[in-house]
């Protein structure tokens, strides 16, 4: 299945919340062992190519597909009762995909979430 990639500005927007509750910390770069010692979020954010190697044997889109295949069918909630993103639909932006796009900006504009300086959300720091 093809996921279709989220914009990049609705990404940004929820990275403070992702670092906040430790999601996706390999999406993220924090922790992992890929050719480039990048993360997901690092390549895709810098309008790199996806296509590009991320483990010896996979693409990052390669390795985007398959985490959103494995973890879509779940079918955990997206938001919690009070109307913010889950853990869980978190974990999904970090690879670049939601369910409900509507809903996130929704959100996004309702929390009044502004742009910010992604680098100290992404990598080693």
């Amino acid at each position: 299945m093809i996921f279709p990639l989220l914009n990049r500005n609705i990404i940004i927007r929820l990275l403070p919340m992702m670092d906040r509750l430790k999601v996706s910390t390999t999406a993220r770069g924090r922790r992992v062992s890929t050719v480039t010692d990048e993360g997901f979020l690092e390549v895709y954010l810098s309008g790199r190519s996806l296509n590009t190697a991320a483990t010896r044997r996979q693409s990052w889109a390669e390795r985007r597909e398959d985490f959103l295949g494995r973890h879509i069918r779940q079918g955990h909630p997206l938001f919690d009762e009070d109307g913010h993103p889950t853990r869980y639909h978190l974990a999904l932006v970090a690879w670049s995909y939601s369910p409900d796009v509507r809903g996130l900006k929704a959100y996004i504009k309702r929390a009044r979430l502004k742009n910010r300086l992604i680098s100290r959300y992404l990598g080693d720091d």
